[in-house]
C-alpha cells in the first residue's frame, strides 16, 4: 500500500513538473511583435510601423466575461484612464484598448508579449500606421485573421496543408465566393499575421492574401488627400469637409451600401469587406460607400 502511495505521489509530481515545463515553453514561444511591417498593396510591399494609439486583443471563445475583464484589469495602468476601451465585441470575442500616450514602442511590444502570455488570450496585436503618415487616427488594427482567395488551379487540400504547417485554422469560406477563405491566426502560429499573409501570397497559390484589418470608424469615413504644397507629398486622412446630400428616394433607407445607419431588421447574409478588409455587417453604422458626401462634390455632370 505504501509503495502505491509513493508511486502515486511521484506520478503527480512528474505531471506537475511536465505541466510547468509546457507552460514555460508555451510562453517562450510567444513572439515579440515586430517594430516595422511590410504589407502588400497592389503587388508591392508598403512600409508600416507600430502606432502608439491602440492594441487589438482576441480572447479564446472559452474565456468568460470575468476572465476577459481580468486580462484588461491586469494592464489597466497602461491604458487611457478616461476611456480604456475603444471597442468591445463580446460576440466575436475581441476588444480594442486605448493606450496611454506615455508608452514607447518598446513598451508597447513588451505589453503585447505580456498579454499574449495570458491563458485566455488567443492573440494580441498592435495597431500600425503607414510610414510617413502623421495622423494617429489613420492607424489600423492587426486582427487575428487573414483572408485568401485560391487561384483556379489551387486545391482546398493545398490550403489545408499550408494551414497545418503554419499552425493556423481555416475558419471557413466566404458565402458569395467559395474560393475566398478566412484564416484564424493565434499567438502559437508560425509567424505574425501580416508575415503569414505575405508568405501565403508569395507561394503563388493565391490571387490575394491579406490581413483582416480592424478599421476605426473615423478612418472608414475618411479619405486620403495629398497636400500639393508639401514637398514630401505626405498623405493624411481627413474628414469630408462637406454636408451630406439629402436624398428624396423613399427606398433609399433600404440601400445600406449607400448610407448605413445600422437600422436593419434582418441580419446580413455575409460580411461586407471595406477597402481595408474589415468585416462589417449591415448593422454597422458607417459601413457604406459614403456616396451622400460624394454626390455633394459631383454627380457626374459633364461625363459622357
Amino acid at each position: 500500500m505504501q509503495y502505491l502511495l509513493t508511486l502515486l505521489k511521484n506520478s503527480l509530481f512528474l505531471l506537475l513538473l511536465l505541466s510547468f515545463h509546457l507552460q514555460v515553453h508555451a510562453q517562450s514561444d510567444v513572439m515579440t511583435p515586430p517594430t516595422f511591417y511590410k504589407i502588400y498593396q497592389n503587388g508591392e510591399k508598403v512600409d508600416y510601423e507600430i502606432a502608439k494609439s491602440n492594441i487589438f486583443v482576441q480572447f479564446l471563445p472559452s474565456a468568460s466575461v470575468s476572465e476577459r475583464a481580468g486580462v484588461i484589469e491586469s494592464i489597466r495602468k497602461f491604458t487611457n484612464p478616461q476611456k480604456p476601451i475603444l471597442v468591445e465585441d463580446k460576440q466575436r470575442n475581441f476588444v480594442i484598448l486605448n493606450l496611454t500616450e506615455r508608452l514607447s514602442i518598446n513598451e508597447i511590444q513588451a505589453l503585447i508579449k505580456r498579454i499574449n502570455q495570458n491563458t485566455w488570450v488567443s492573440i494580441a496585436n498592435p495597431f500600425i500606421i503607414r510610414k510617413g503618415v502623421k495622423k494617429s487616427n489613420a492607424s489600423i488594427g492587426i486582427s487575428h485573421q487573414i483572408y485568401v482567395k485560391l487561384k483556379p488551379n489551387t486545391l482546398v487540400e493545398d490550403l489545408n496543408k499550408i494551414a497545418q504547417s503554419k499552425r493556423i485554422i481555416v475558419e471557413g469560406n466566404y458565402l458569395h465566393d467559395p474560393d475566398v477563405f478566412l484564416l484564424n491566426i493565434s499567438k502559437f502560429s508560425s509567424n505574425h499575421p501580416t508575415q503569414i499573409a505575405n508568405e501565403l501570397l508569395e507561394t503563388g497559390l493565391f490571387e490575394y492574401a491579406a490581413p483582416n484589418f480592424f478599421v476605426k470608424p473615423e478612418l472608414a469615413e475618411a479619405r486620403i488627400i495629398t497636400d500639393e504644397n508639401d514637398k514630401t507629398s505626405d498623405k493624411e486622412f481627413k474628414k469630408f469637409g462637406v454636408e451630406e446630400t439629402t436624398v428624396n428616394d423613399a427606398l433609399f433607407p433600404a440601400q445600406w451600401s449607400f448610407k448605413n445607419t445600422g437600422a436593419f431588421s434582418l441580419p446580413p447574409t455575409a460580411p461586407y469587406f471595406d477597402f481595408l478588409r474589415t468585416p462589417y455587417s449591415n448593422y454597422t453604422a458607417g459601413a457604406d460607400m459614403q456616396v451622400t458626401f460624394a454626390w455633394d462634390i459631383s454627380r457626374g455632370a459633364g461625363i459622357n
